[in-house]
């Protein structure tokens, strides 16, 4: 296949060549660099038999996709996703909510990606469990996915997010709230030493439970954050 060049996906989807799909779906998945020969086309080969492969919906395809939710491409496994419901939404959700395992990053991750790319608001709550974790790329995968749920169960989570991490996470939290309908967090977050502060002075109650548990369970240095808005918070319900 390759010594002629780069599959032709569109003769395979007119054929409904199952095999033929199989091998494009991994078509030079080992060379991720940039600089290797045909790298844009190999991506969109893989891309392209992922959509064809979830069109023909053959439930034979369903563990090949799965693994191609881990392609270094994120249009390859954005597309690997959206493949895997067309063929069983059910078992799609089902499976990747039985890779969302901490201790498995690369796993865990990608799940909570392509779970992003379904919008099933079952993953809502699992996906807000892994908000608590250390691992960084586990933890921005998780709050983006949950921006992308459309879900209103979501939104308190992501508040506790804005006070929980440091900014990249925060960054994330606010972009996944604004997806949601609450585009008003972007005025107080903005990613320097007041952040704190402007959630106080924002005056929504719904940052109060996660001020008070970082205050009591955060580090040092979330602690000293947390307490400047609390106490602001605090007096203005005194003067109101």
């Amino acid at each position: 296949m390759s010594l002629f060049g780069p599959p032709n996906v569109e003769k395979m989807v007119a054929k409904k060549n199952l095999k033929g799909l199989l091998k494009a779906l991994v078509y030079h998945r080992d060379r991720p660099k940039r600089e290797s020969p045909d790298y844009e086309r190999s991506r969109a080969v893989r891309r392209m038999a992922a959509q064809a492969l979830g069109a023909l919906g053959d439930a034979s395809a369903f563990g090949s996709l799965l693994e191609s939710l881990r392609d270094v491409c994120p249009k390859v496994r954005e597309a690997a996703a959206h493949a895997l419901a067309r063929i069983d939404q059910d078992r799609a959700v089902t499976s990747l909510l039985g890779r969302l395992k901490p201790e498995q990053t690369e796993a865990c991750k990608s799940a909570a990606e392509a779970l992003g790319h379904l919008g099933d608001a079952r993953a809502t709550e699992p996906l807000a469990a892994l908000l608590n974790q250390t691992q960084y790329d586990t933890l921005l995968a998780a709050i983006e996915a949950l921006g992308k749920l459309n879900d209103a169960k979501a939104v308190q989570p992501l508040i506790g997010a804005l006070i929980a991490h440091d900014y990249p996470a925060r960054k994330a939290a606010v972009s996944a709230l604004d997806r949601l309908g609450q585009p008003e967090w972007k005025e107080w977050v903005k990613g320097d030493e007041n952040d704190f502060a402007r959630l106080g002075e924002s005056g929504d109650p719904r940052v109060l439970a996660p001020l008070t548990k970082a205050l009591k369970v955060g580090s040092e240095d979330t602690r000293k954050s947390a307490a400047l808005p609390l106490g602001i918070i605090r007096a203005r319900n005194r003067l109101g």
